[in-house]
């Protein structure tokens, strides 16, 4: 990693008046896209491209508060709470991440590659409690591949996933596996699909334990689903009974 870049992100940090959490993930983000841009490129050019650092801080504080600022709000955490900041325009990737933070995790972060990561190059990846990217890892995920609590993706993964290609507790898409999966090829605990493979089976070609397949037509009921259930999981049918009034 060139000294010279380092240097360069210590003087536009200097210019940049925020609490210490923001100003070390705005110098993060900023040493790794510099550094990046260079391996495609040259230090010297990235840095001509770039600007003189105090221009590039203002683009920060703007981007921080919302207008053009000057001194006198960094010692104010009021005055920076809920808001976020931009990456300047001028790079490859779009970025936007909020510093309000919970569990040191940024509430938003956004990071996209401008021309799409399959163009080359290292996909834009996002973390936060809500997190958009190429690659998108948090509590409430959307990306390209995306991993979270719930995710929503070309490949997902999550309790809840909804994808192309889905992984999770809860599943849907094209290709789904899950406890409970929904998909054009379904695997899972239950799978509902064109393909279906599972405990309990339903869709055109079904295998399983328990399976209604196209070759079944007509034969389907919540009261023939009903029993499926309580006889292929008697644990779980035991327990839901309890929870009735």
């Amino acid at each position: 990693m060139s000294q010279r870049l380092k240097l360069y992100v210590n003087e536009v940090m200097a210019g940049i008046e925020a609490d210490p959490g923001t100003k070390r993930r705005i110098a993060e983000d900023l040493l790794t896209s510099l550094t990046e841009r260079a391996e495609r490129s040259s230090v010297e050019r990235v840095l001509a491209e770039s600007g003189a650092p105090r221009e590039m801080a203002r683009e920060y504080m703007n981007g921080l508060y919302g207008a053009e600022v000057g001194s006198g709000y960094g010692n104010n955490q009021d005055s920076y709470q809920g808001y976020g900041y931009e990456t300047p325009g001028y790079g490859d990737y779009y970025e936007y991440k909020s510093s309000l933070t919970v569990l040191d995790l940024p509430l938003v972060h956004i990071k996209l590659r401008r021309r799409g990561w399959f163009f080359g190059g290292a996909p834009a990846v996002a973390k936060g409690i809500i997190a958009i990217g190429d690659v998108a890892l948090g509590g409430f995920a959307v990306g390209g591949v995306s991993a979270g609590f719930i995710a929503l993706g070309g490949v997902s993964a999550g309790i809840l996933a909804l994808g192309g290609a889905a992984l999770g507790a809860v599943a849907a898409g094209g290709a789904a596996a899950g406890v409970l999966a929904f998909g054009g090829a379904a695997v899972g605990a239950v799978a509902l699909g064109g393909l279906a493979i599972g405990k309990i089976a339903i869709g055109g070609s079904a295998f399983g334990s328990y399976t209604i397949s196209a070759a079944d037509s007509g034969t389907f009921s919540l009261e023939l689903l009903r029993r499926m259930l309580e006889e292929a999981f008697p644990r779980v049918a035991g327990w839901m009974s309890r929870l009735r009034p």
